[in-house]
């Protein structure tokens, strides 16, 4: 069923002004009839009684049926004419995802299984590694979780990122369970990246056989890249 197409804005506003002058147009007809003109030349008491009727009907019906039609006229037609917006507000936002690249420096010489951490590991290297971003930092950050012995620092424009920690915690966990089978063995050296001018560094190893003064950066001959931070964790 067809609903008549919407009254625009000045055309309330004209009938709106229309029903005023009316409703003043009357005050000022009985002023003249009581004050002018001679009782004889008027039926003085028809003439108020008809202009109370017509008062009512300008002061309360028109303006409610006038409002009623414009409330019709104004629903959507059909389901098409609803926002677009509408159908796909709670569709899930997707992050760019992070690829991790790795590097293997040395030998492997004790290996560490990782699976019963390797959640809060991630997240943990995450909040370290987006804190930095946020200050624009450069400096490096090192310490242990888990038996786990790491490093990081960052390379790039102010040395952040608009990756979310979510995104980088997803994406090193992709790595290590996809490409390492939660495990780590020797030093590894992961490459972060996010599309843009920013490169985040991050070195691992187990504590036993953590290599500290080994290099990890920009020239090393990467592989094994991953891709992922997208409800990865």
């Amino acid at each position: 069923m067809t609903n008549p197409p919407a009254m625009p804005d000045w055309y309330g506003r004209l009938l709106e002004l229309t029903r005023l002058c009316c409703l003043f147009g009357l005050v000022f007809f009985n002023r003249y009839n009581y004050y002018v003109l001679p009782a004889e030349y008027s039926d003085r008491d028809s003439v108020l009684l008809w202009n109370f009727r017509a008062g009512l009907f300008l002061a309360f019906i028109y303006p409610g049926a006038t409002a009623a039609r414009q409330m019709v006229s104004n629903e959507p037609r059909s389901t098409g004419d609803r926002p677009q917006q509408n159908r796909v507000q709670f569709e899930p936002v997707q992050r760019t995802p992070v690829t991790s690249c790795l590097a293997v420096l040395g030998g492997v010489l004790s290996c560490i299984t990782i699976g019963g951490f390797i959640i809060q590991m991630c997240q943990y290297l995450a909040g370290g590694i987006k804190a930095l971003s946020d200050q624009h930092s450069c400096s490096s950050m090192s310490g242990t979780i888990e038996g786990v012995r790491f490093t990081y620092h960052s390379t790039g424009q102010h040395c952040d990122t608009t990756a979310q920690r979510d995104a980088i915690a997803g994406a090193i966990k992709k790595f290590v369970s996809n490409v390492e089978h939660d495990k780590i063995c020797g030093t590894l050296c992961l490459r972060l990246d996010h599309g843009g001018t920013w490169n985040g560094w991050l070195k691992l190893g187990p504590v036993g056989s953590f290599n500290e003064n080994a290099y990890c950066g920009s020239g090393l001959p990467f592989n094994s890249c991953v891709s992922g931070g997208n409800n990865d964790i």
